[in-house]
């Protein structure tokens, strides 16, 4: 939703092209309001939990958590282990 130097999978670099939360900052503060902004990725570590079945398809066809292109996104398909966490939470 913004732009990054850390992760480049973001809204300005592949769509809409814009800092979106840039954008939404500078029209509340135009209105004089204060604006603030948190971002829970701890939270999202398991946000995807398919069944088995829909986890085999997908690992099966790499869509989704297992496709090669976004593993710069998601950082770990495999959500099992202590030291995927841990290098989830580093990243």
């Amino acid at each position: 939703m913004w732009d990054s130097k850390v992760n480049p999978i973001n809204a300005k670099n592949l769509g809409p092209k814009r800092d979106l939360i840039g954008d939404l900052a500078v029209a509340i503060r135009k209105q004089g309001l204060k604006f603030g902004i948190s971002n829970h990725g701890i939270e999202a570590y398991e946000f995807c939990k398919p069944n088995a079945a829909i986890t085999a398809q997908l690992k099966d066809k790499q869509l989704d958590l297992w496709e090669p292109k976004w593993a710069d996104f998601y950082n770990v398909a495999n959500r099992g282990k202590p030291e995927d966490i841990q290098r989830f939470l580093i990243n």
